[in-house]
């Protein structure tokens, strides 16, 4: 019976070594996953709900009347208008 030889192969895992490169390159991930850490800290933002009075009005009076958009390409412009409309926009 013939026996197949493994995959590494023994004399191949004998010969492994322990070498300069591999600290380089094993420093290098360290480095590279401590800057994602890093970034990903920063880039988050605070959230603390209650520090601002969030107001929402149900009253018509609250409304903005006469206050419309001008809507253009990469243009967004709050103006007032001659009508009393409600969220007067041109589309």
């Amino acid at each position: 019976m013939a026996v197949t030889p493994t995959f590494p192969s023994r004399e191949s895992l004998r010969r492994l070594r322990f070498r300069p490169l591999d600290a380089v390159v094993g420093l290098g991930v360290f480095l590279l996953v401590y800057a994602v850490v890093r970034v990903g800290a920063s880039a988050q933002v605070p959230f603390h709900p209650g520090r601002s009075a969030a107001t929402i009005s149900s009253s018509p009076a609250e409304l903005p009347f006469g206050w419309g958009v001008r809507l253009e390409p990469g243009d967004y412009q709050l103006r007032r208008r001659d009508d009393t409309a409600i969220f007067g926009s041109r589309v």
